[in-house]
């Protein structure tokens, strides 16, 4: 491979790597740069150049194979003899390939695991946003829970899933500490009596406001 001169660099390498920092990005394209010159596959270190990298492994194989044998092959399956010489034949269907794989590598960066103090939802604004049915209470307790978890190098993809599937694993379990105000006859009116059911699932400071206003106490 050490004489070889040039290769095909794909408009889905380019893109890609639009998708890292600038760390990550040197590394990915290194890789690459790596593997066509010297045939060597020598995955990065760090984790989403590796994943970006994996992702157009075989279009890079299809290079440094066709190269090795004296023959450049396209996805299209019509081989050129001869090392960068000719025409490529099936541009289109090359290219079109290629958005498919950047497809793909996105939607893996996407779901990379990461911890909770890393992600948006640290935000307390935008904690609450994606969980609008929740009261302050339940709120104040996941959102720290999830902290906790998190700083104990816990990583999840999605974090909102994740606090949702805890609140209903506490609920089965018979474990309710809180719920839905929303979801309650609008008692705080004075005109409506909650069934014992009802009250029960009042957390203790609603128990209070409640007792005060439909029981006089």
């Amino acid at each position: 491979m050490e004489n070889r001169k040039a290769f095909n660099f794909y408009r889905s390498y380019y893109e890609t790597g639009l998708l890292l920092d600038n760390e990550d990005r040197i590394e990915y394209y290194d890789a690459i740069l790596h593997y066509q010159f010297t045939g060597e596959k020598k995955e990065p270190k760090r984790e989403k150049a590796r994943l970006l990298f994996r992702g157009q492994i075989h279009s890079l194989d299809k290079q440094v194979i066709g190269y090795s044998k004296g023959i450049e092959t396209y996805p299209n399956g019509n081989p050129t003899k001869g090392t960068n010489k000719g025409k490529y034949k099936g541009a289109y269907k090359q290219e079109k390939e290629q958005e498919k794989e950047k497809d793909k590598v996105q939607v893996k960066v996407g779901k990379s695991k990461h911890l909770f103090t890393d992600s948006i939802y640290i935000d307390k604004h935008k904690f609450k946003e994606a969980l609008k049915d929740w009261n302050t209470d339940k709120l104040k307790y996941y959102y720290e829970s999830l902290i906790t978890w998190s700083n104990e190098g816990n990583k999840k993809v999605d974090w909102i899933a994740t606090a949702k599937q805890w609140a209903a694993r506490d609920e089965r379990e018979g474990k309710v500490k809180f719920t839905d105000t929303q979801k309650l006859p609008d008692w705080r009116s004075g005109k409506v009596t909650l069934t014992h059911q009802q009250y029960l699932t009042l957390t203790e400071p609603q128990k209070r406001d409640y007792n005060q206003i439909i029981m006089g106490i």
